[in-house]
């Protein structure tokens, strides 16, 4: 399949990556996660345009320790972080949300005068668009810095990755080194460590399969702290709250129907330490059904829970662990000042195919 640039954002191209351009897939999972106890809603209902236009509000406020440790690490170590990625290399952000984080990364490619082909990779239009245009002052003028936009989810990224001729049709020139940009803690997002891990596996077999090195510079949440982790993700904060209400607003308009009114469901969240993972649900303030266009209504008891997202809080060894098990090994680290958060180099061992 050859891609062709589905638009343009000023001089920077955009390419229609989706396999499943109707979004079959994303109803289906909503209607299929709703009948199995305990019952879950796909994660990226939260990140539609909106969501993260809410997410970026509710980032900024002072308690919310993960986005201002990483822009501190950022703002202190950028240079090093760049240092450590292979001049020519084609960088691929997973989601591209907030790009105040991400100009300080291309920033210190520039000032390095290291050329590199930035790709952003969202499963929004509106957002990528959004991205691609704050970014394009990166790239205006620059003989370093191209940036190019994909339109997809994480996995179109890996199914057009794994296809020997998909840069050869985006980049000019030869590419052999990959390198993976995922900040925000996305990586645990994931419900557990073992799924991550694959991901990561699935990326580096990716890159493989075109013969090219596999890295990833990774952001992770390391915070060991109840109170301080309580304090930043309070449910109870409207900011906060109106981020994970839009969640059932994108399953609606996913659906087609309303079937979830949204006065009738809370937001809720619990932190199970033993797992390190901040679990956040929403819960019905009634007995009621969940109709669909497809099978039985599906019943719902007062106080029962609908899993949207987890947000882990993996110690470094956790990551660690989780690298090597993907096939990487962690080259370097940088930590904030609380020692709440970490920001990773992992490069994939040699391959022996």
């Amino acid at each position: 399949m050859t891609v062709t640039p589905f638009f343009t954002v000023g001089d920077h191209q955009i390419f229609d990556i989706r396999q499943d351009i109707e979004n079959v897939q994303l109803r289906n999972n909503i209607i299929d996660g709703l009948s199995p106890y305990p019952a879950s809603l796909p994660s990226s209902l939260l990140w539609t345009a909106p969501g993260l236009r809410l997410f970026d509000r509710f980032s900024q406020t002072p308690s919310y320790y993960p986005f201002h440790s990483e822009i501190e690490i950022l703002q202190q170590s950028a240079a090093e972080i760049a240092d450590g990625v292979p001049a020519g290399a084609v960088l691929i952000e997973l989601g591209c949300g907030t790009i105040r984080k991400t100009k300080l990364i291309l920033s210190a490619f520039e000032q390095q005068k290291k050329p590199i082909h930035y790709y952003a990779l969202d499963m929004s239009r509106e957002g990528l668009t959004d991205s691609i245009r704050g970014l394009s002052w990166a790239a205006c003028g620059s003989p370093h810095v191209r940036i190019t936009g994909l339109w997809g989810t994480y996995e179109d990224g890996i199914s057009w990755l794994a296809r020997p001729d998909s840069l050869k049709e985006t980049t000019s020139g030869a590419i052999d080194s990959v390198v993976f940009l995922w900040l925000g803690n996305s990586i645990a997002n994931f419900p557990c460590f073992q799924e991550a891990s694959a991901f990561l596996a699935c990326c580096r077999r990716a890159c493989e399969l075109s013969q090219r090195s596999c890295q990833f510079l990774l952001s992770t949440d390391i915070c060991q702290n109840p109170s301080l982790i309580d304090e930043a993700y309070s449910v109870a904060r409207p900011e906060y709250r109106a981020f994970l209400r839009q969640g059932l607003t994108a399953a609606n308009r996913a659906l087609g129907r309303l079937t979830f009114d949204l006065a009738d469901w809370e937001c809720g969240s619990l932190y199970n330490a033993d797992d390190y993972r901040l679990d956040f649900f929403y819960t019905p303030i009634r007995d009621l059904d969940v109709v669909t266009d497809d099978g039985p209504p599906q019943r719902f008891q007062k106080g029962d829970r609908v899993q949207i997202v987890s947000s882990g809080k993996w110690p470094e060894q956790v990551v660690e662990q989780l690298c090597i098990r993907a096939g990487f090994h962690v080259q370097q680290r940088w930590k904030d000042g609380l020692d709440a958060y970490c920001f990773f180099s992992a490069l994939s061992f040699p391959s022996t195919a």
